[in-house]
């Protein structure tokens, strides 16, 4: 996992250079959803996927698989779930790993609850992934150690205060994958303790399946 640097100012000039009136269809289906809680979600940010195939020298942005003549493989994943984040069901070891690092996983006591249905048409809430890091691995899972906030419309305001376990590589909203993880030839391991430790555990796991 890399990260692939870009400011806001060029994120924003690539997706409204990318035609369609992304950026105002986007700025009204925000509105929709601020107005009325029951709005329907609807896809548009499939016309901007080639924004993030670029900037991510089309590879997944999580495995770095590469997935330029796989259509079927390119997803324009959103990195908060947009409409439900469900309960993740935590392997042994890594629960071994979270008390031994007095840590915890907030997440839904039983089920789902509400995702980031404000963030559905947020430039910063997508990467594009291949389809088995999307829909096998990170599935409607996003396990935080602070407080998740559903009604929140910025990325950037949600840190520091909801940690989230996965990391996200797209410009500075996160640390760089780099220092959070090495590789012993193929296999990755932690460069820090404590929570970030469990950050680079938790990529370990999805790469290993």
């Amino acid at each position: 996992m890399i990260r692939y640097a870009i400011t806001s100012v060029d994120l924003y000039r690539r997706v409204s250079g990318a035609g369609n009136g992304w950026v105002n269809r986007a700025a009204k289906a925000r509105k929709r959803l601020r107005n009325d809680p029951g709005a329907r979600i609807t896809n548009i940010w499939s016309r901007i996927k080639s924004v993030y195939m670029a900037l991510q020298g089309s590879k997944c942005a999580f495995c770095e698989k590469g997935i330029e003549d796989q259509a079927i493989e390119q997803d324009v994943e959103h990195f908060r779930l947009k409409r439900k984040v469900q309960r993740w069901p935590i392997a042994q070891w890594l629960q071994q790993e979270l008390e031994k690092e007095n840590l915890r996983i907030r997440q839904p006591a039983t089920g789902s609850e509400q995702g980031y249905r404000l963030l559905a048409y947020h430039p910063w809430n997508y990467v594009a992934s291949c389809k088995s890091c999307n829909s096998v691995f990170k599935r409607s899972y996003f396990p935080v150690a602070g407080t998740r906030d559903p009604e929140a419309r910025k990325p950037a305001r949600l840190r520091p205060r909801e940690r989230p376990y996965l990391i996200f590589p797209l410009g500075d909203l996160d640390d760089d994958p780099a220092d959070l993880i090495m590789f012993h030839g193929l296999s990755p391991q932690p460069r820090r303790h404590g929570f970030d430790r469990l950050r680079a555990l938790d990529y370990r796991n999805v790469r290993s399946g």
